[in-house]
């Protein structure tokens, strides 16, 4: 148990010291900083951009539907042949029967 609050309280100091070095950064070199920072969102854009673009459309010979076969025979999966369900026998009203 103390070896996790050692770890956690490592992990607080690294952290409080990256905070610490990202807020004294401006003050210590401006320059730098903004030149860096407009490479890395030109990079981010031109990233961003790359994966969001519209795809083109597929081609017309991939998106046109089969010809139909000129066979008479129907397959198991057409649905214009395959019989409808029949739907479920009804009863008759309970209440117009006397119950024993």
């Amino acid at each position: 148990m103390i070896a996790d609050v050692r770890l956690l309280n490592r992990m607080e100091f690294v952290a409080e010291t990256l905070r610490a070095a990202l807020e004294a950064l401006p003050a210590a070199a401006p320059d730098w900083l903004e030149q860096t920072m407009a490479e890395r969102e030109t990079d981010w854009h031109t990233h961003a951009a790359a994966v969001t673009a519209p795809q083109p459309p597929p081609s017309p010979d991939t998106t046109s539907p089969p010809p139909p076969s000129t066979s008479s025979a129907s397959t198991p999966g057409d649905k214009a042949t395959a019989p409808k369900p029949r739907a479920p026998p009804t009863r008759a009203d309970s209440s117009s029967t006397p119950r024993k």
